[in-house]
């Protein structure tokens, strides 16, 4: 007999349909995934925070997807089969079902539109004369980003890019129409940031998890998912952006500039609330840290720098970001995907072994009284005389 409380939970689960139990199962799991976010750090930008909820919205779709194809179900096994003679489950399921699929047919429809728009509006905006499109195509050999680009300058907003995922179409930079007018460093800031969001693909980033937050629409917890995951990929795409300029205090030195031209322009909002699809840019350009006494610039490196760099690296991977998030969300999902795949087995009979009483006399030899109860072969009676 299984576990008492186990076996009941499994009774209940065999109540209800296939899909029943994929909508338990990505219930339980959005919420599991989204309350380990409360013990990750709260440093923005962190390696840790963007893997692992890149990882938790790759969960949400193929956890339930790998568990409907291939039918996984964990056994508990009781003595006498028992089931819960009620149909009230399915019914509640049946129509709970209905509901959502209209509901995620309504979100995704909404972002295919929206999508079509954000594409329109890129699409109609006129193009950057030939001498930034020239920055374009410098920048872009520095990040090794093979992909084509379309600059555009257009618009009072800030900065914004579209990365289309049809192979073939070029990708769209729409700076403001004020950029033509700025300074080559500053525009070569803001045309690096852009660029370095296209290499870490932070646009197809946000329609995936637009997609995902339109399949959990009635979990208001998963849009806060993908809004965490978009605004925590601002900073990492900003330090690529300096690492590829190669100039420290010239960064620094623009990228102040930058959003002091910036903070007159109009902020794009959060990506979840706008009709179009686009990043949220408030215009604010990361500035790296001031160098410490005693830190040297990447050209002017010594051995005993590079040795204790490569010191400093070895303590870090004790605390490496890809184990960390991996272990959170397998932990999440091997416990939920336990607890709502439960069925209930019969269990086989036991079967006990029994030794033999047998002696080894009666084995060697026959007995005499046994020898005289067969009967007689015929033609050949025994007589007693």
């Amino acid at each position: 007999m299984g576990f008492v409380p186990l076996t009941y939970l499994a009774m209940a689960l065999d109540t209800l349909p296939v899909a029943g139990r994929l909508m338990l199962l990505a219930a339980l799991l959005s919420g599991a995934l989204y309350g380990f976010v409360r013990v990750l750090p709260d440093e923005a930008g962190s390696g840790l925070n963007v893997l692992y909820r890149k990882g938790a919205l790759g969960a949400l779709l193929f956890v339930p997807l790998g568990v409907y194809l291939f039918g996984v179900q964990v056994p508990v096994r009781v003595d006498q089969m028992v089931r819960l003679d009620t149909q009230a489950p399915s019914y509640f399921v049946y129509v709970l079902g209905i509901v959502w699929a209209l509901g995620a047919c309504f979100h995704l429809v909404k972002l295919w539109r929206d999508l079509g728009a954000t594409r329109r509006a890129a699409a109609a905006v006129e193009g950057a004369p030939l001498s930034m499109a020239g920055r374009v195509a410098h920048w872009q050999q520095r990040l090794n980003l093979k992909s084509e680009v379309r600059l555009c300058c257009g618009g009072a907003e800030q900065g914004w890019h579209v990365h289309p995922f049809a192979i073939g179409r070029p990708v769209s930079i729409v700076l403001p129409a004020a950029s033509r007018n700025w300074p080559s460093g500053l525009l070569d800031v803001q045309v690096l940031v852009q660029l370095a969001q296209v290499n870490q693909r932070g646009w197809r980033w946000l329609v995936y998890g637009r997609v995902i937050q339109a399949l959990y629409w009635p979990t208001p917890w998963v849009a806060s998912l993908v809004r965490q995951l978009v605004r925590h990929l601002d900073i990492p795409a900003h330090k690529l952006a300096a690492a590829a300029y190669r100039d420290h205090d010239g960064w620094t030195r623009d990228a102040r500039n930058l959003t002091k031209r910036g903070s007159t322009l109009q902020a794009i909002e959060e990506p979840c609330t706008g009709a179009w699809v686009r990043l949220a840019n408030t215009g604010e350009v990361w500035v790296p840290p001031p160098r410490e006494r005693g830190e040297v610039g990447p050209g002017e490196a010594t051995f005993a720098h590079k040795w204790a760099v490569t010191l400093k690296r070895k303590r870090a991977k004790e605390r490496d970001p890809y184990e960390q998030a991996y272990w959170l969300i397998a932990v999440a999902c091997l416990v939920v995907g336990v607890a709502t795949t439960l069925t209930v087995v019969e269990a086989p009979p036991e079967f006990e072994p029994r030794y033999l009483n047998i002696k080894w006399q009666d084995q060697m030899m026959r007995r005499m009284h046994d020898y005289y109860d067969q009967p007689a072969p015929a033609g050949n009676e025994r007589t007693d005389n």
